[in-house]
Protein backbone atom coordinates (compact mmCIF):
# COMPACT_ATOMS: atom_id res chain seq x y z
CA UNK A 1 0.00 0.00 0.00
CA UNK A 2 2.88 2.36 0.77
CA UNK A 3 4.50 1.54 -2.58
CA UNK A 4 1.20 2.18 -4.37
CA UNK A 5 0.69 5.51 -2.60
CA UNK A 6 4.02 6.71 -4.01
CA UNK A 7 3.29 5.19 -7.46
CA UNK A 8 5.93 2.43 -7.33
CA UNK A 9 3.55 0.22 -9.23
CA UNK A 10 5.72 -2.80 -9.99
CA UNK A 11 6.61 -3.29 -6.35
CA UNK A 12 3.02 -2.73 -5.24
CA UNK A 13 1.75 -5.24 -7.83
CA UNK A 14 4.14 -7.93 -6.55
CA UNK A 15 3.03 -7.31 -2.96
CA UNK A 16 -0.69 -7.46 -3.75
CA UNK A 17 -0.28 -10.67 -5.77
CA UNK A 18 1.43 -12.23 -2.74
CA UNK A 19 -1.18 -10.79 -0.34
CA UNK A 20 -3.97 -12.49 -2.32
CA UNK A 21 -2.33 -15.86 -1.76
CA UNK A 22 -1.81 -15.28 1.94
CA UNK A 23 -5.23 -13.72 2.61
CA UNK A 24 -7.66 -14.86 -0.09
CA UNK A 25 -10.81 -13.61 1.65
CA UNK A 26 -9.85 -9.92 1.87
CA UNK A 27 -11.25 -8.07 -1.16
CA UNK A 28 -8.81 -5.20 -0.72
CA UNK A 29 -5.89 -7.10 -2.27
CA UNK A 30 -7.48 -7.81 -5.67
CA UNK A 31 -9.09 -4.37 -5.54
CA UNK A 32 -5.82 -2.53 -4.96
CA UNK A 33 -4.15 -4.78 -7.52
CA UNK A 34 -6.80 -3.81 -10.10
CA UNK A 35 -6.13 -0.12 -9.49
CA UNK A 36 -2.38 -0.63 -9.92
CA UNK A 37 -2.91 -2.59 -13.13
CA UNK A 38 -5.32 -0.01 -14.56
CA UNK A 39 -2.89 2.81 -13.79
CA UNK A 40 -0.05 0.80 -15.37
CA UNK A 41 -2.00 0.49 -18.64
CA UNK A 42 -3.10 -3.16 -18.30
CA UNK A 43 -6.93 -2.95 -18.30
CA UNK A 44 -7.41 -6.66 -19.16
CA UNK A 45 -5.64 -7.70 -15.96
CA UNK A 46 -7.47 -4.94 -14.04
CA UNK A 47 -10.84 -6.32 -15.19
CA UNK A 48 -9.98 -9.75 -13.77
CA UNK A 49 -8.78 -8.25 -10.50
CA UNK A 50 -11.85 -6.05 -10.02
CA UNK A 51 -14.15 -8.96 -10.75
CA UNK A 52 -12.38 -11.05 -8.11
CA UNK A 53 -12.77 -8.19 -5.64
CA UNK A 54 -16.49 -7.89 -6.40
CA UNK A 55 -17.08 -11.59 -5.71
CA UNK A 56 -15.85 -10.86 -2.18
CA UNK A 57 -17.54 -7.48 -1.64
CA UNK A 58 -20.16 -5.63 -3.72
CA UNK A 59 -18.27 -2.37 -3.32
CA UNK A 60 -19.60 0.52 -5.48
CA UNK A 61 -16.19 2.00 -6.23
CA UNK A 62 -15.00 -1.40 -7.52
CA UNK A 63 -17.97 -1.53 -9.91
CA UNK A 64 -17.12 1.97 -11.16
CA UNK A 65 -13.46 1.10 -11.70
CA UNK A 66 -14.44 -2.15 -13.43
CA UNK A 67 -16.75 -0.16 -15.71
CA UNK A 68 -13.89 2.23 -16.54
CA UNK A 69 -11.52 -0.63 -17.38
CA UNK A 70 -14.13 -2.28 -19.61
CA UNK A 71 -14.85 1.04 -21.28
CA UNK A 72 -11.16 1.47 -22.11
CA UNK A 73 -11.33 -1.95 -23.82
CA UNK A 74 -14.46 -0.87 -25.75
CA UNK A 75 -16.50 -3.65 -24.13
CA UNK A 76 -19.49 -1.35 -23.96
CA UNK A 77 -22.32 -3.65 -22.88
CA UNK A 78 -20.27 -5.06 -20.00
CA UNK A 79 -19.14 -1.57 -19.04
CA UNK A 80 -22.73 -0.32 -19.01
CA UNK A 81 -23.82 -3.17 -16.72
CA UNK A 82 -20.97 -2.38 -14.32
CA UNK A 83 -21.83 1.32 -14.08
CA UNK A 84 -25.53 0.44 -13.61
CA UNK A 85 -24.56 -1.96 -10.80
CA UNK A 86 -22.62 0.86 -9.15
CA UNK A 87 -25.65 3.16 -9.37
CA UNK A 88 -27.85 0.47 -7.87
CA UNK A 89 -25.49 0.40 -4.88
CA UNK A 90 -24.78 4.14 -4.80
CA UNK A 91 -27.49 6.15 -6.66
CA UNK A 92 -25.65 9.50 -6.39
CA UNK A 93 -22.24 8.42 -7.69
CA UNK A 94 -21.19 11.05 -10.29
CA UNK A 95 -18.36 8.89 -11.69
CA UNK A 96 -20.87 6.13 -12.51
CA UNK A 97 -23.17 8.57 -14.34
CA UNK A 98 -20.16 9.94 -16.21
CA UNK A 99 -19.03 6.46 -17.26
CA UNK A 100 -22.53 5.41 -18.29
CA UNK A 101 -22.92 8.61 -20.31
CA UNK A 102 -19.69 7.85 -22.16
CA UNK A 103 -20.94 4.37 -22.98
CA UNK A 104 -24.21 5.75 -24.35
CA UNK A 105 -22.35 8.31 -26.46
CA UNK A 106 -20.22 5.57 -28.00
CA UNK A 107 -23.39 3.61 -28.70
CA UNK A 108 -24.73 6.64 -30.62
CA UNK A 109 -27.51 7.19 -28.09
CA UNK A 110 -26.85 10.92 -27.81
CA UNK A 111 -30.22 11.94 -26.29
CA UNK A 112 -30.01 9.36 -23.53
CA UNK A 113 -26.33 10.23 -22.99
CA UNK A 114 -27.30 13.89 -22.53
CA UNK A 115 -29.78 13.00 -19.77
CA UNK A 116 -27.22 10.88 -17.93
CA UNK A 117 -24.30 13.29 -18.37
CA UNK A 118 -26.38 16.21 -17.12
CA UNK A 119 -26.84 14.23 -13.92
CA UNK A 120 -23.06 13.73 -13.71
CA UNK A 121 -22.56 17.49 -14.12
CA UNK A 122 -25.16 18.18 -11.43
CA UNK A 123 -23.49 15.81 -8.94
CA UNK A 124 -19.91 16.92 -9.75
CA UNK A 125 -20.33 20.58 -10.73
CA UNK A 126 -16.60 21.39 -10.43
CA UNK A 127 -15.43 18.57 -12.73
CA UNK A 128 -14.62 19.43 -16.33
CA UNK A 129 -14.74 15.98 -17.96
CA UNK A 130 -18.53 15.49 -17.67
CA UNK A 131 -19.06 18.90 -19.29
CA UNK A 132 -16.75 17.92 -22.16
CA UNK A 133 -18.57 14.61 -22.66
CA UNK A 134 -21.89 16.46 -22.52
CA UNK A 135 -20.62 18.95 -25.12
CA UNK A 136 -19.82 16.07 -27.48
CA UNK A 137 -23.22 14.49 -26.87
CA UNK A 138 -24.99 17.78 -27.65
CA UNK A 139 -22.87 18.10 -30.79
CA UNK A 140 -23.93 14.62 -31.90
CA UNK A 141 -27.55 15.54 -31.20
CA UNK A 142 -27.23 18.65 -33.41
CA UNK A 143 -27.45 21.22 -30.58
CA UNK A 144 -24.39 23.35 -31.34
CA UNK A 145 -25.26 26.14 -28.92
CA UNK A 146 -25.43 23.81 -25.90
CA UNK A 147 -22.33 22.00 -27.14
CA UNK A 148 -20.29 25.20 -27.22
CA UNK A 149 -21.54 26.24 -23.78
CA UNK A 150 -20.47 22.99 -22.13
CA UNK A 151 -17.21 22.90 -24.04
CA UNK A 152 -16.40 26.30 -22.54
CA UNK A 153 -17.42 25.07 -19.09
CA UNK A 154 -15.15 22.03 -19.41
CA UNK A 155 -12.13 24.31 -19.71
CA UNK A 156 -12.85 26.27 -16.55
CA UNK A 157 -12.81 23.67 -13.80
CA UNK A 158 -9.71 22.63 -11.90
CA UNK A 159 -10.88 19.04 -11.22
CA UNK A 160 -11.00 17.07 -14.46
CA UNK A 161 -12.79 13.84 -13.43
CA UNK A 162 -15.76 13.38 -11.11
CA UNK A 163 -14.70 11.97 -7.73
CA UNK A 164 -15.17 8.36 -6.67
CA UNK A 165 -16.32 7.95 -3.08
CA UNK A 166 -13.75 5.35 -2.05
CA UNK A 167 -12.90 5.12 1.67
CA UNK A 168 -11.06 1.83 1.04
CA UNK A 169 -8.60 3.42 -1.38
CA UNK A 170 -8.21 6.36 0.99
CA UNK A 171 -6.33 3.90 3.23
CA UNK A 172 -3.66 3.85 0.52
CA UNK A 173 -3.76 7.60 -0.13
CA UNK A 174 -3.39 8.35 3.58
CA UNK A 175 0.08 6.78 3.56
CA UNK A 176 1.42 9.50 1.29
CA UNK A 177 2.33 12.58 3.28
CA UNK A 178 3.00 15.26 0.65
CA UNK A 179 1.24 18.62 0.21
CA UNK A 180 -1.19 17.29 -2.40
CA UNK A 181 -2.34 14.52 -0.10
CA UNK A 182 -2.90 16.96 2.77
CA UNK A 183 -4.85 19.28 0.47
CA UNK A 184 -7.00 16.42 -0.83
CA UNK A 185 -7.79 15.25 2.70
CA UNK A 186 -8.66 18.82 3.68
CA UNK A 187 -11.16 19.07 0.85
CA UNK A 188 -12.77 15.80 1.85
CA UNK A 189 -13.10 16.88 5.48
CA UNK A 190 -14.46 20.29 4.46
CA UNK A 191 -17.12 18.63 2.28
CA UNK A 192 -18.19 16.65 5.36
CA UNK A 193 -18.47 19.85 7.43
CA UNK A 194 -15.42 19.01 9.60
CA UNK A 195 -13.93 22.45 9.19
CA UNK A 196 -11.41 22.54 12.04
CA UNK A 197 -9.86 19.27 10.87
CA UNK A 198 -9.88 20.48 7.25
CA UNK A 199 -8.04 23.65 8.26
CA UNK A 200 -5.29 21.59 9.90
CA UNK A 201 -4.70 19.66 6.67
CA UNK A 202 -4.70 22.80 4.52
CA UNK A 203 -2.16 24.39 6.83
CA UNK A 204 0.03 21.27 6.67
CA UNK A 205 -0.06 21.48 2.87
CA UNK A 206 1.10 25.10 3.02
CA UNK A 207 3.86 24.19 5.49
CA UNK A 208 5.18 21.71 2.92
CA UNK A 209 4.86 24.08 -0.06
CA UNK A 210 4.52 27.80 0.61
CA UNK A 211 3.78 28.48 -3.09
CA UNK A 212 0.82 26.05 -3.25
CA UNK A 213 -2.10 28.43 -3.82
CA UNK A 214 -5.14 26.12 -3.60
CA UNK A 215 -5.01 25.49 0.18
CA UNK A 216 -5.07 29.27 0.68
CA UNK A 217 -8.20 29.44 -1.51
CA UNK A 218 -9.85 26.71 0.55
CA UNK A 219 -8.84 28.34 3.83
CA UNK A 220 -10.66 31.51 2.77
CA UNK A 221 -13.87 29.49 2.54
CA UNK A 222 -13.28 27.40 5.67
CA UNK A 223 -12.41 30.37 7.92
CA UNK A 224 -15.32 32.30 6.41
CA UNK A 225 -17.79 29.56 7.33
CA UNK A 226 -16.47 29.73 10.89
CA UNK A 227 -16.82 33.57 10.89
CA UNK A 228 -13.06 33.90 11.45
CA UNK A 229 -12.87 36.70 8.92
CA UNK A 230 -9.46 38.14 9.79
CA UNK A 231 -7.79 34.79 9.21
CA UNK A 232 -9.76 34.36 5.98
CA UNK A 233 -8.47 37.72 4.76
CA UNK A 234 -4.85 36.76 5.44
CA UNK A 235 -5.21 33.76 3.12
CA UNK A 236 -7.18 35.76 0.56
CA UNK A 237 -4.36 38.31 0.30
CA UNK A 238 -1.73 35.58 0.04
CA UNK A 239 -3.69 33.73 -2.66
CA UNK A 240 -4.00 36.97 -4.63
CA UNK A 241 -0.22 37.33 -4.55
CA UNK A 242 0.25 33.79 -5.85
CA UNK A 243 -2.50 33.80 -8.52
CA UNK A 244 -5.28 36.36 -8.81
CA UNK A 245 -7.00 34.52 -11.70
CA UNK A 246 -8.82 31.88 -9.65
CA UNK A 247 -12.61 31.99 -9.89
CA UNK A 248 -13.13 30.04 -6.67
CA UNK A 249 -11.02 32.54 -4.71
CA UNK A 250 -13.22 35.49 -5.69
CA UNK A 251 -16.41 33.49 -5.12
CA UNK A 252 -15.19 32.57 -1.63
CA UNK A 253 -14.28 36.18 -0.84
CA UNK A 254 -17.64 37.40 -2.16
CA UNK A 255 -19.42 34.95 0.13
CA UNK A 256 -17.47 36.32 3.09
CA UNK A 257 -18.46 39.88 2.18
CA UNK A 258 -22.08 38.70 2.07
CA UNK A 259 -21.72 37.20 5.55
CA UNK A 260 -20.26 40.51 6.75
CA UNK A 261 -23.27 42.44 5.34
CA UNK A 262 -21.18 44.16 2.67
CA UNK A 263 -23.24 43.58 -0.49
CA UNK A 264 -21.42 46.10 -2.70
CA UNK A 265 -18.03 44.51 -1.97
CA UNK A 266 -19.60 41.07 -2.46
CA UNK A 267 -20.97 42.07 -5.87
CA UNK A 268 -17.52 43.31 -6.89
CA UNK A 269 -15.98 39.94 -6.00
CA UNK A 270 -18.63 37.94 -7.84
CA UNK A 271 -18.19 40.14 -10.93
CA UNK A 272 -14.46 39.44 -10.79
CA UNK A 273 -15.21 35.70 -10.67
CA UNK A 274 -17.38 36.07 -13.77
CA UNK A 275 -14.61 37.93 -15.60
CA UNK A 276 -12.47 34.83 -15.08
CA UNK A 277 -15.25 32.35 -15.90
CA UNK A 278 -18.38 33.83 -17.54
CA UNK A 279 -20.02 30.38 -17.46
CA UNK A 280 -19.94 29.95 -13.67
CA UNK A 281 -23.45 29.11 -12.45
CA UNK A 282 -22.34 29.65 -8.83
CA UNK A 283 -21.03 33.16 -9.52
CA UNK A 284 -24.14 34.16 -11.49
CA UNK A 285 -26.39 32.89 -8.68
CA UNK A 286 -24.36 34.64 -5.99
CA UNK A 287 -24.22 37.91 -7.92
CA UNK A 288 -27.94 37.72 -8.62
CA UNK A 289 -28.72 37.19 -4.94
CA UNK A 290 -26.47 40.12 -4.00
CA UNK A 291 -28.06 42.44 -6.57
CA UNK A 292 -31.47 41.39 -5.27
CA UNK A 293 -30.37 42.51 -1.80
CA UNK A 294 -29.35 45.86 -3.28
CA UNK A 295 -32.83 46.29 -4.82
CA UNK A 296 -31.69 45.71 -8.40
CA UNK A 297 -34.25 43.01 -9.18
CA UNK A 298 -34.14 43.19 -12.99
CA UNK A 299 -30.37 42.66 -13.06
CA UNK A 300 -30.68 39.92 -10.45
CA UNK A 301 -33.18 37.99 -12.59
CA UNK A 302 -30.80 38.13 -15.56
CA UNK A 303 -28.11 36.45 -13.48
CA UNK A 304 -30.54 33.83 -12.14
CA UNK A 305 -31.45 33.03 -15.75
CA UNK A 306 -27.75 32.69 -16.62
CA UNK A 307 -27.20 30.39 -13.63
CA UNK A 308 -30.05 28.16 -14.79
CA UNK A 309 -28.75 28.12 -18.34
CA UNK A 310 -25.49 26.60 -17.09
CA UNK A 311 -26.97 24.52 -14.26
CA UNK A 312 -30.71 23.93 -14.93
CA UNK A 313 -31.32 21.91 -11.76
CA UNK A 314 -29.72 24.29 -9.28
CA UNK A 315 -32.24 24.44 -6.44
CA UNK A 316 -31.42 27.96 -5.21
CA UNK A 317 -31.45 29.43 -8.72
CA UNK A 318 -34.85 27.83 -9.36
CA UNK A 319 -36.10 29.13 -6.02
CA UNK A 320 -34.99 32.67 -6.81
CA UNK A 321 -36.53 32.56 -10.29
CA UNK A 322 -39.74 31.11 -8.91
CA UNK A 323 -39.96 33.81 -6.26
CA UNK A 324 -39.49 36.62 -8.78
CA UNK A 325 -41.90 35.12 -11.31
CA UNK A 326 -44.56 34.74 -8.63
CA UNK A 327 -44.11 38.40 -7.63
CA UNK A 328 -44.52 39.34 -11.31
CA UNK A 329 -47.80 37.41 -11.52
CA UNK A 330 -46.37 34.62 -13.75
CA UNK A 331 -47.63 31.94 -11.42
CA UNK A 332 -47.48 28.82 -13.61
CA UNK A 333 -43.89 29.59 -14.62
CA UNK A 334 -43.05 30.25 -10.98
CA UNK A 335 -44.50 26.92 -9.88
CA UNK A 336 -42.51 25.05 -12.54
CA UNK A 337 -39.30 26.50 -11.11
CA UNK A 338 -40.30 26.00 -7.48
CA UNK A 339 -41.13 22.34 -8.06
CA UNK A 340 -37.51 21.79 -9.15
CA UNK A 341 -36.36 22.85 -5.69
CA UNK A 342 -37.90 19.70 -4.21
CA UNK A 343 -35.33 17.37 -5.77
CA UNK A 344 -33.31 16.36 -2.73
CA UNK A 345 -34.04 17.24 0.87
CA UNK A 346 -32.13 19.43 3.33
CA UNK A 347 -32.68 22.25 5.81
CA UNK A 348 -33.85 24.56 2.99
CA UNK A 349 -36.68 22.26 1.89
CA UNK A 350 -39.33 23.56 4.36
CA UNK A 351 -38.82 27.08 2.99
CA UNK A 352 -39.05 25.84 -0.59
CA UNK A 353 -42.29 23.99 0.20
CA UNK A 354 -43.71 27.05 1.98
CA UNK A 355 -42.96 29.27 -1.02
CA UNK A 356 -44.53 26.72 -3.36
CA UNK A 357 -47.64 26.68 -1.18
CA UNK A 358 -47.85 30.48 -1.47
CA UNK A 359 -47.61 30.25 -5.27
CA UNK A 360 -50.55 27.85 -5.35
CA UNK A 361 -52.53 30.22 -3.12
CA UNK A 362 -51.93 32.95 -5.71
CA UNK A 363 -53.07 30.55 -8.42
CA UNK A 364 -56.32 29.90 -6.54
CA UNK A 365 -55.48 26.25 -5.79
CA UNK A 366 -56.22 26.27 -2.08
CA UNK A 367 -56.24 22.47 -1.55
CA UNK A 368 -52.84 22.04 -3.20
CA UNK A 369 -51.47 24.96 -1.17
CA UNK A 370 -52.67 23.37 2.08
CA UNK A 371 -51.01 20.09 1.12
CA UNK A 372 -47.63 21.74 0.49
CA UNK A 373 -47.88 23.94 3.58
CA UNK A 374 -48.68 20.90 5.74
CA UNK A 375 -45.58 19.12 4.37
CA UNK A 376 -43.51 22.23 5.08
CA UNK A 377 -44.80 22.36 8.67
CA UNK A 378 -43.96 18.71 9.38
CA UNK A 379 -40.43 19.16 8.03
CA UNK A 380 -39.82 22.49 9.78
CA UNK A 381 -40.86 20.98 13.13
CA UNK A 382 -38.72 17.88 12.54
CA UNK A 383 -35.70 20.08 11.75
CA UNK A 384 -36.18 22.34 14.75
CA UNK A 385 -37.03 25.43 12.67
CA UNK A 386 -39.38 26.84 15.28
CA UNK A 387 -39.85 30.32 13.81
CA UNK A 388 -40.69 29.02 10.36
CA UNK A 389 -42.99 26.35 11.83
CA UNK A 390 -44.92 29.02 13.76
CA UNK A 391 -45.40 31.13 10.62
CA UNK A 392 -46.57 28.14 8.58
CA UNK A 393 -48.95 27.07 11.33
CA UNK A 394 -50.62 30.50 11.36
CA UNK A 395 -50.95 30.56 7.57
CA UNK A 396 -52.40 27.05 7.54
CA UNK A 397 -54.99 28.08 10.09
CA UNK A 398 -55.99 31.05 7.91
CA UNK A 399 -56.04 28.95 4.72
CA UNK A 400 -58.23 26.24 6.24
CA UNK A 401 -60.66 28.86 7.59
CA UNK A 402 -60.97 30.57 4.18
CA UNK A 403 -64.10 29.49 2.26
Amino acid sequence: MLLQSYEFRDGAKACFLRAQILDADDFRWPYYLGIVQAEAGDPEAAVDAFRRALTLNEYPAASIRLGEALLSLDRLNESSRSFEAALHLSPRAPAAYYGLGQVLSRQNAAREAIRILRKACELAPQSGAPHYALAMAYRDAGDQESSQRHLALSENYERPLPPIDDPVFREVESLRADQYRHHSEGRRLESEGRLDEAIEFYEKAIDLDAEFVQPHVNLVAAFGRLARFEQAEIHYRRALELNSEIEELHNNWGTIQTLRKRPREAAESFRRALEINPFSADAHLSLGSTLDTLGRAAEAVQHFQQALEYHPNDRLANFQMGRHLAAAGKIDEAIAHLERTLVGEDERTPGFLYTLADAHVRAGRKDVAIEYAAQALVMAEAMGQAQMAAAIREDLKTLRATP
